[in-house]
């Protein structure tokens, strides 16, 4: 089975009993009519949640480190300080 899915990043992660949750979020436009026109601010909506158990995390962000660090090699991004943290999405 293959699912793709798009999130514009990652709004809360949380560790529950070996368990990581990591709640990603899309960024909808308020008051979004049914043509597509946009009518106010955006907004983030939790969109997915992924549940991983702390040695499958763990290999993740192994894996995610791997490709950050190939991808600085390569001058594609800058090993700068890691972006501000943004606030929780409104529910």
């Amino acid at each position: 089975m293959k699912l793709d899915l798009f999130a514009d990043g990652i709004a809360n992660l949380s560790i529950t009993a070996g368990v990581v949750r990591i709640d990603f979020h899309v960024v909808r436009a308020r008051g979004q009519q049914a043509d597509g026109s946009v009518a106010g601010d955006a907004e983030r909506d939790i969109h997915l949640s992924v549940n991983l158990p702390l040695p499958g995390f763990v290999g993740a962000i192994n894996l995610l480190q791997r490709v950050i660090n190939e991808l600085v090699q390569r001058g594609i991004v800058s090993a700068g300080p890691a972006p501000e943290p943004t606030p929780p999405p409104d529910r």
